[in-house]
Formats: structure tokens, sequence, C-alpha cells
């Protein structure tokens, strides 16, 4: 019986000669319809049947999708191609390719798409918690600000209180002294009104005598009239100024002298330059997370009183935070700028002119992180000139020195070039100038011209500020730039940045910017060095490259 059943299908559903169609797949049932059973690229998934064989259902293994050529199971992944396939495809067109089994294969990616999803949420994680560092830093700048808010409110409404009663108290004098000389005035002017009015009494007396034509009256009167009225003696008499319009400038500029002093003082009282942020994490270190800060009432007068009291709130953390002016002292939490020494602030305060501040502007702490160690070249020196064995110092003796006269060597203008040499980056070194009339420093191109004469500009290669007469300073371009300079600098800080063409000169001591230039350097660069003659017998001190004092 199986046998005839088994020759009566093999009969049944034999496959035609010369024909390329597949075996129709039995189906216990009839597939259900579709919107477009012709067209195979539809976006409707193909019917898979449930195969059955002669004992029964097929095992359940054989459910997985045909291959749409050879209708067999999608059993292996090629991994060459990327792409399902079945064992036919295997030993036809995908021969050779690597391939492992579908289901191993799908096993191998679900894991390593586990591994990259935990990897996902950790950076996910990571960056949550960054955004909750950066709210809760926010928050502490916020703080800080008010309490720093707070204690300049403090500290400049009681010196505008000193202010106002310094001004009330100077007004009392004035009103005094004027009061005093009014009572002056008016004791004097009684005075004189009496003797006027018994000199007039005199006058009319000697009048009426004088017409007189009784020779006999005239002589009985005479002797009361020759006596001398007692009068006082006038012609010294001034009257006494207690407060001259000079005295009062005069005070008032004591007093606007000490209190510049006192506001030079203010910014000393509370930066820490040992504060750096930790800028790994983006947060505040804890130094500076504020503490609740009291109430405090305004009882100063005294502008020395303000001082120490402000520095008596800056110092107790249960009123201020630690370091309360650190959020000023930081270039990095607000952007403005330089420039500092030491003393770091990114908001920029209006300055007097022509002088720059820059005291507490970041750029100037910038600019000393670029700080390099120049040495004097001495081949490159004029003959007039010594240089110190450390090849720090220059000046400029009387007499020529034995030195050959190389192709690098200056032979008219006394003036000596750094070793180094410049042609990308920034660059910052100092200059102590202290105790001179005349000098020059500044830069100068390697390709300038060393004989003869020359002429100083920047489209001759020559960058430099110069002082002459004790204190005439001028950018040396065509025509030079003159400088006024309030404040006569001892120590001058030289700044290059190659690559935006900028040359900058900062008065070190009195933390100002003096001079910038900005074009475009050709060739290479080296620092120039000119002390200048000695012909006025006061120009002898040296030019000293001095060690740039980095701030913490």
């Amino acid at each position: 019986m199986p046998g005839d059943l088994f020759v009566e299908m093999k009969t049944k559903f034999r496959r035609p000669p010369n024909s390329s169609t597949p075996p129709p797949v039995l189906h216990p049932h009839p597939p259900p319809p579709f919107s477009n059973t012709d067209n195979q690229s539809s976006s409707v998934p193909l019917h898979i049947p449930r195969r059955y064989t002669l004992s029964g259902p097929a095992d359940s293994t054989l459910d997985a999708p045909l291959c749409s050529e050879h209708l067999k199971g999608l059993e292996f992944f090629c991994r060459t191609d990327q792409t399902c396939v079945c064992s036919i495809c295997m030993e036809g067109e995908h021969m050779g390719h690597q391939a492992l089994p579908a289901k191993r294969e799908w096993n191998i990616r679900k894991a390593q798409l586990t591994i990259a999803d935990d990897e996902v949420k950790v950076m996910i994680a990571e960056r949550e918690k960054k955004v909750e560092e950066i709210r809760t830093t926010l928050q502490e700048i916020q703080v800080c600000a008010e309490h720093e808010t707070a204690g300049s409110v403090h500290v400049f409404s009681a010196l505008v209180m000193a202010l106002e009663k310094s001004q009330a108290e100077l007004l009392e004098v004035i009103d005094e002294a004027l009061q005093a000389a009014k009572q002056q005035g008016q004791t004097l002017i009684r005075d004189l009104e009496q003797d006027i009015s018994a000199l007039k009494k005199r006058s009319a007396t000697l009048t009426e005598l004088a017409s007189t034509n009784d020779y006999i009256h005239f002589f009985k009167s005479l002797p009361t009239i020759s006596t001398p009225i007692q009068t006082r003696d006038w012609s010294d008499a001034i009257l006494t100024s207690y407060l001259t319009s000079g005295t009062v400038l005069r005070t008032i500029n004591q007093m606007l002298d000490h209190f510049q002093e006192e506001l030079k003082r203010l910014p000393k009282t509370c930066i820490n330059p040992q504060y750096k942020p930790d800028r790994s994490l983006g947060r505040l270190s804890p130094g500076l997370r504020p503490q609740p800060q009291p109430n405090q009432s305004v009882e100063r007068h005294s502008p020395n009183q303000l001082l120490s009291q402000h520095d008596q709130i800056c110092s107790q953390p249960d009123q201020l935070p630690s370091q309360p002016d650190q959020l000023l002292s930081q270039p990095d939490l607000v952007s403005q700028p330089d420039q500092t020494f030491g003393i770091n602030s990114p908001i920029s305060l209006p300055q007097p002119q022509p002088d720059q501040a820059v005291g507490r502007n970041p750029k100037v702490r910038c600019v000393q992180e670029y700080a390099v160690d120049v040495t004097l070249d001495p081949l490159t020196a004029h003959p007039r000139l010594h240089i110190s064995e450390d090849g720090k110092q220059v000046s400029c003796s009387e007499r020529f020195q034995p030195v050959s006269d190389g192709p690098e060597r200056f032979d008219r203008v006394v003036c000596v070039l750094g070793h180094q040499a410049f042609s990308s980056g920034r660059h910052y070194w100092e200059v102590d100038v202290g105790g001179k009339t005349d000098w020059d420093l500044g830069v100068a191109s390697h390709s300038i011209n060393r004989k003869g004469k020359i002429t100083v500009s920047p489209a001759h290669g020559y960058w430099f500020l110069s002082l002459r007469d004790k204190n005439d300073y001028a950018f040396r371009s065509e025509p030079s730039t003159a400088l006024g300079i309030n404040h006569k600098p001892n120590r001058i800080g030289i700044y290059v940045d190659y690559d935006k063409g900028q040359v900058s000169f900062y008065n070190v001591d009195a933390k100002l910017l003096i001079y910038s230039f900005h074009g475009s350097f050709t060739d290479s660069i080296h620092p120039f060095f000119s002390p200048c003659t000695n012909r006025s017998g006061r120009n002898e001190a040296p030019l000293i490259i001095c060690p740039v004092s980095m701030p913490l």
C-alpha cells in the first residue's frame, strides 16, 4: 500500500519535460488571497506555507523564509554579500563566500547590538550627568554672583557714604569759615563806622569854627578841637579769609587721591590668585561654593575702616564665599581679555585713555602663558654694545670693541637681535627699562638691512616701541605714532602673535596695554633691543631681559 501510494503521487506530480517551473507545494488549505499575487516586488510578504510530509506536518525548523529562486529555506547568511541564502545558493553563486548558519549569525549580531546598546546607554548616562553638573555649576555661579554683587554694593555704598560725609564736613568747614569772615567783617565795619561818625562830628565843628566871624569865640573853642580824636589806626586792618579757594581745591584733591588709592587696593582684598577651576569637570572648586550670607549694616565712614571691614567680609566663609572675587578672576567663566597679570577678570571695565588698563582683563594672563626664554645674540650686536655673559643684559659703551664684522652684525645703529627666531605661534618676554631715558624694544625681520643707515618702520621689517628724552614714547611707523603714557613703565612686556601679525607692548608694573600693532609677517622675526647711546650721560643703565613671573 505505501509503495503504490508513492508511485501514484510520483506519477501525479511528475514535472513535465522541458519545464522550468518548480513543482508545486502541497497545501493542506489554499493560501490566503493577496491583492497583487503576480507582483513579486509587492510590499505584502510572501506566504510561507506550512510543509507536510507523508507522515504528517514537517519539522518546525523548516518554518523559515524561502529563497525566491530555489524555494529553499534561507538557512545561511553570506557575510561576503551580507544576505541570507539557501543551500543551493551556497553551491552556486555564493560558493567560496564566508558564510554561517543564519540563526548563529543572528545570535552573534544580536549580542553585538546588545553590547552597542549598553555602550550607548553609558554615553547617555555620562551626558545626563554632565548636564546636571553644568546646571549645578550655573546655580553656584548665580549664587556667587549674587553674593559678590551684595558685597560690592555694600563696599561701594560705604565708600559713597564716606565721600558724602567728607563732602558734608568740608561744606561745614567752608560755611564756618564764611560765618567767621562775616562776623569779623561786621565787627570791623562797626568800628570803622564809629570812627567815621566821630570824624564827621570833628569835621563839622572845624567847618563851623572856620566860618565864624567872632574871633573871641574862635579862640575859646580852639583848645577843644586841638585835642586829637581817639581813633584806631586802620592802615593794617584787613579781613582775614580762613578758607581760600586754593585750600578747598587742595582738600578736594587730597580726598580724591586718597579715594583712588583705596579703590586700587580694593581688588587685592578678595582676589585669590591660587584659585583654579576644575575645567575637566566644568564645575567650580569646593572653595568657591557659596555659604549663606546674613544681612549686614553699613556703619563705616572712613575708607580705611571700609577696607578693613571688606577684608573681614571676604575672609569669613559664613558671610561670603571664601574667594568671592574668584568668579571675576577666571577668564574661562565669561569671555571677555585680557589680559591680566595675576588679577584676571572676564568683565571689561571702561578705563581712561590713552593707556588701556588691562589689569583685570584675562588676555594679559594669556600672553604671560606664552613666555619664552630670550637671549641676546652677540654676533648681531653693534661693536659699542656690551653683552653680559648670560646674554640677558645689553648696554652701550663709549668705545668700540674688537669684534668680527660679519654680515649679521649692525655696524651703524646700536642695537642687537635675540637668538630666537619666530616663524609661527605666540611668544612673550619682558625687559627691564628702569633708569633709562632712551631705548627701543620690539621685533625685527630676519632679512632686514644691518649695514649703514636703516629706516625703521613695519614696511622695512621693524616693529618696535621707542622712548626718547625720558618722556616721549612712540611706535616707530611712517610717520611715528606718538603715545601719551600716563604711567611711566619700568618693565615692558612684548607679545607677538605671528600668525595674526600682532605685536603688543605692555606696562607690566601698571598692568596697562601701551600699544598694539596689527599687520602681517612674511619672514621669521627676532626680538629687537637697542639701549641707545649715552650722550646725555643719564642713559647708562642696561636693558635687562627679565624672567616672566607667572601668576599662580
